[in-house]
């Protein structure tokens, strides 16, 4: 059984229809444009709208609740604890850095209600392939170490879903329904806002580590419906469906240019050998 696409096949067809080449050409810029003007006009209207937040970054007041120095066989440690209170509304992230301390020394963030989602990558940004959605947890205590400049942090979200701070997305029949549906996305109480940090620092120490700690509450910014430039779209949707045809297109073209230039060849031995008798 011959492939459809076989030169004999080609041929043929050719046969059949002399203008089968100009058939094909025709035919394919006739689909390339017709699909490249669905593409662009199913741009022009979607029903998608981006909404925007504006985080509110503010410092906490912390107050040092406990200091005290002891033992722990033969090592000497030395202990702050602080506490702290945040907004509830829409909060998002917990941002504690302690500066001064010592290599060897610890630092823990405690939340008693809901706790909230930490990881060490969580705010570095040289991390790679990192996403809190997959590789944060959510614990009422979160711990970190001192590194060898003497700073540590621990950074906090209140959910790991990036539609509560920043801005997003969202899919909505109008502009109405869909403001209504970015402030649910933003909306969010934080139950428990009483908060601890807790400093542990080997030796005997009697000046206090320096302690920052910053919180950010999401407000809704604005909202507006999703657009593209036009123009360009419609050229990217005319170059996607010729490089779709063109994968389609050219092994035919190549058959049968073989295949026409296999009968020039035939026809030149036939017209040599007639010559030769």
């Amino acid at each position: 059984m011959r492939h459809p696409l076989s030169p004999v096949v080609m041929r043929k067809a050719l046969a059949q229809n002399p203008n089968l080449l100009r058939t094909l050409v025709g035919l394919s810029l006739t689909l390339i444009i017709v699909l490249s003007y669905a593409v662009y006009s199913a741009s022009l209207t979607n029903d998608y709208y981006v909404y925007t937040s504006n985080p509110q970054e503010r410092d906490a007041n912390t107050s040092l609740i406990t200091q005290q120095h002891y033992n722990v066989g033969e090592q000497d440690w030395t202990m702050w604890i602080w506490g702290f209170t945040t907004e509830s509304a829409n909060l998002s992230w917990i941002n504690a850095t302690i500066s001064e301390g010592v290599i060897g020394g610890e630092m823990t963030m405690t939340n008693a209600g809901e706790g909230f989602w930490g990881h060490p990558d969580l705010g570095n940004p040289q991390a790679e392939k990192f996403s809190c959605a997959q590789s944060c947890v959510k614990l009422g205590t979160h711990e970190t170490t001192f590194d060898e400049a003497g700073d540590a942090g621990i950074t906090g979200l209140t959910h790991w879903d990036a539609a509560r701070r920043d801005g997003g997305t969202v899919w909505a029949e109008n502009l109405v329904a869909a403001e209504t549906s970015a402030r649910e996305n933003i909306a969010y109480n934080h139950s428990d806002n009483v908060w601890q940090i807790a400093v542990k620092l080997p030796g005997n120490h009697s000046e206090l580590p320096v302690i920052d700690i910053t919180m950010v509450n999401e407000e809704f910014s604005g909202i507006e419906q999703f657009t593209i430039d036009p123009a360009t779209e419609l050229v990217w949707a005319t170059f996607s469906v010729i490089g779709c045809f063109t994968v389609l297109l050219v092994p035919s073209f190549g058959i049968y240019f073989a295949a026409q230039a296999k009968e020039k060849r035939a026809e030149k031995v036939s017209i040599g050998n007639a010559e030769d008798e």
